[in-house]
């Protein structure tokens, strides 16, 4: 038995004071004696009777002593404990939705085949009157259901009748079964009596025995080949090509094929060749192997250190050092066809943007600055994977070109219109063109001493890594810019601007107001940045890669006005006007394009990438140590047998018994 009020005993103390009552009260009585009192006394010892009261007495004592402790008692609420095991009537079913539940045999994903168990898991639930929730671990796990009632099994039965519908419900990504079992945790808190079933298709080496793990996998049936990643390398002027392919499930030979299109293509046409290359290879117990087709004369034999790397070298006429795109495949071996195999949209994987893009730049000073020629040719060579720049330098007495070029210099000297196909950079400027938006004033020369610059905008991309305090000017011209052409200020001097641009799709300009020749920028490392952050600034290149992983954002630029993002299927999933963007995690692989804008009435190129399954999903028979196991112990609940309604009828009773005493005093 146990207290749930145990300061309720405290209530005995009231027996105490009623036997302190009884000591202390008197024991006479005031009464009246008649003359017949000792007549009527000696007659009663004469008849020897029997001394009821007394007993009576005793009685009365103890039924109040057992009324006050009745009373106790009841304060204490005693009640005994029963053991009862909690309800086990709640079934929790996770379905794993990551890319290998995509494993299709004859029409029928492992992810479809799961949720239909879980349908049929829900029937027998609701039919033993228990609570069904579900979750689908994805990349960001969530509830589908929750603690439905068998009363409620209309709405778990569309969800689960949804998932089916919808061929996007299992993701092409890695589900998060950490965070999946978090979740099933926090039902498991409230209830360990709930049973756990989980619907995925990795073999775990411990898993807990109180989580059921059904089977969704048909092992006999089920097999993926794969290209797992692919990437290029430029070595000695020319491409090195590393895939990495594997079968998961029987071993096969594969044949691995590389389509390259447009490759090398001729600088006058821009047209180039078809190359392929064509390579058996053996591929046993889901290991990994890497290819490699390098150029036959940098391969050296002790590379083959590796056995699961084999090296394929290359001679003169296969070598590739441009291309529009490649393709990467594996086939059956035996007939050159595709394979029909679990998974079929890993058995190609595509790489872009390996035809450079040209990028002609012109330079013209009145006294030509060794300074810009240097860093322009510097430039160059950094931007050599990307870019195929042309530098042309108009020598004295030649007239400078007004269109054909994406980047123009002008120092010293300036043209009679401003050039509208290109950015154009205005150093140290004798007069101003038509259009510019500017009207020089008078010079300023400082012949004491030099004065260093003020950074106006130092969040500006073309200020970053510039220290506009270490550059020192000695002359600079005064100049006054036309509002509505609303220039960026981003150095100054005495107030007045001294380095001032505009990036806009129809104006893309660079202004310094000061002549390297009265500077000591030309000597710092800020001036080599400040051109390179020029290039990045005006002509940023669209995206930073080409090849993408399910799930990763991409950052996106451009040098035109929008940018239209086409899904696989050709359909436009978003058009960006303000750069530089973010586009939001990809969830479905495939070739994405990137459409742009004219620039300076000029066509651009299309930009494609491309978006690839993760390497850990194509292998459809994954084994992993151990999976994080939800908080199962089991406890019994604590019910109590409450003793009230028998102390409550106890102390009635022996209310109506020491009333009854109390009635007969007079006996």
């Amino acid at each position: 038995m146990t207290l749930l009020t145990p300061l309720g005993l405290l209530g005995l103390i009231a027996i105490v004071l009623l036997i302190i009552i009884y000591i202390i009260r008197p024991n006479f009585q005031q009464k009246m004696v008649s003359t017949t009192f000792v007549w009527k006394l000696s007659l009663k010892y004469r008849k020897k009777r029997i001394p009821v009261s007394k007993i009576r007495n005793i009685l009365l004592i103890l039924c109040q002593v057992l009324i006050l402790a009745s009373c106790a008692w009841i304060l204490a609420q005693p009640v005994t404990e029963e053991k009862t095991a909690t309800n086990d009537g709640e079934v929790i079913a996770v379905i794993d939705s990551s890319a290998s539940m995509r494993a299709d045999t004859e029409g029928e994903t492992r992810f479809i085949r799961a949720v239909n168990q879980v349908i049929d898991l829900s029937k027998s639930t609701y039919e033993k009157g228990g609570v069904m929730s579900v979750i689908i671990a994805d990349e960001e796990p969530y509830f589908l259901a929750q603690r439905v009632p068998a009363e409620d099994r209309s709405t778990l039965s569309a969800a689960l009748d949804a998932l089916l519908a919808d061929e996007k419900s299992c993701s092409y990504g890695v589900s998060d079964m950490e965070t999946a079992m978090s979740l099933c945790e926090t039902l498991i808190n409230e209830n360990p009596k709930a049973q756990v079933y989980l619907y995925t298709d990795t073999t775990y080496d411990y898993i807990s025995e109180k989580i059921k793990k059904p089977t969704v996998c048909l092992q006999d049936l089920e097999w993926n080949a794969a290209v797992l990643d692919a990437r290029v390398e430029l070595q000695d002027g020319y491409y090195t090509f590393f895939v990495n392919i594997a079968c998961y499930g029987p071993n096969m030979d594969l044949l691995l094929t590389v389509d390259i299109d447009n490759a090398n293509p001729e600088y006058t046409t821009g047209e180039g060749r078809a190359i392929t290359y064509e390579e058996v290879i053996t591929c046993n117990n889901g290991q990994t192997m890497q290819v490699v087709f390098i150029n036959s004369l940098i391969y050296q034999p002790s590379l083959e250190e590796d056995p699961n790397t084999i090296f394929i070298p290359l001679e003169m006429d296969e070598l590739v050092y441009s291309y529009n795109e490649i393709s990467f495949s594996v086939k059956d071996a035996q007939t050159g066809e595709s394979l029909e195999d679990s998974i079929q949209r890993d058995n190609k994987f595509y790489i872009y943007g390996g035809q450079k893009e040209k990028i002609r730049v012109q330079y013209v000073s009145a006294l030509p600055n060794p300074f810009f020629s240097n860093i322009l040719l510097v430039l160059q060579d950094h931007y050599s994977e990307y870019w195929d720049m042309e530098i042309v330098e108009v020598k004295k007495g030649q007239q400078p070109e007004m269109t054909g070029f994406d980047f123009y210099i002008f120092e010293h000297t300036m043209p009679s219109m401003m050039p509208n196909d290109g950015v154009v950079f205005l150093v140290d400027p004798q007069g101003m063109p038509t259009g510019s938006g500017m009207r020089l004033e008078q010079s300023v020369i400082f012949r004491e001493t030099d004065r260093t610059l003020i950074e106006e905008d130092s969040d500006h991309p073309m200020m970053k890594y510039v220290t506009a305090e270490d550059i020192t000017v000695s002359k600079y011209t005064r100049a006054v810019f036309d509002t509505a052409y609303d220039y960026e200020v981003l150095m100054s001097m005495d107030e007045y601007p001294v380095f001032v641009a505009k990036n806009t799709p129809q104006s893309k300009v660079a202004i310094m107001l000061f002549d390297l020749h009265y500077s000591n920028l030309a000597i710092l490392k800020d001036f080599p940045i400040l051109v390179h952050n020029m290039f990045q600034y005006f002509l940023p290149p669209v995206v930073q890669k080409n090849v993408f992983d399910i799930g990763e954002s991409m950052m996106v630029n451009t040098r035109t006005d929008s940018i239209e993002v086409c899904a696989p299927t050709g359909e436009t999933l978003t058009t960006f006007t303000e750069f530089p963007a973010t586009m939001t995690p990809f969830d479905e692989p495939g070739t994405y394009t990137l459409k742009q804008g004219e620039f300076f009435e000029k066509a651009t190129l299309d930009e494609k990438i491309y978006v690839k399954l993760p390497a850990e999903e194509c292998n459809i028979w994954a084994h992993k140590e151990t999976l994080r196991n939800p908080y199962t112990q089991e406890v019994e609940e604590k019910s109590y047998k409450d003793w009230l309604i028998y102390l409550a009828a106890a102390l009635v009773a022996l209310l109506f018994i020491e009333w009854w005493l109390q009635s007969h005093d007079t006996m």
